[in-house]
């Protein structure tokens, strides 16, 4: 994104950001199944999440929304957390450090399926 984004002007981006903002959530809808609700209610971490991400995962600000994300999308996002692949955010990194890779997929999962 650097390469193609580091020519724009301000409005460029703004403008780009209300064309993008305007538009309606993609419906991916990857229902979790009742296996993976139960683990992830399991792991006792919603309320950690939607301090930062909110209730119902939609994000705010510069916190990602992650319900209803794409299941593939989310599993990596987790695993590099969870390896450290991703440094960027030292509290998801301690939050997913002692998942198991069962739990990131559970996780990932009832995500999807919001």
């Amino acid at each position: 994104m650097g390469p193609i984004a580091k020519n724009l002007s301000g409005d460029d981006m703004k403008a780009l950001a209300a064309y993008f903002s305007a538009l309606p959530w993609p419906a991916y809808r990857e229902p979790a199944d009742a296996a993976s609700i139960t683990r992830f209610q399991a792991l006792d971490v919603e309320k950690k999440c939607t301090s930062c991400h909110r209730e119902g995962f939609v994000g705010y600000a510069n916190t990602p929304r992650v319900a209803n994300q794409k299941l593939d999308y989310l599993i990596k996002t987790l695993s590099d957390f969870h390896d450290n692949k991703r440094p960027n955010m030292p509290r998801m990194t301690a939050l997913v450090r002692n998942f198991s890779a069962d739990d990131i997929a559970a996780m990932a999962h009832y995500l999807a399926g919001l």
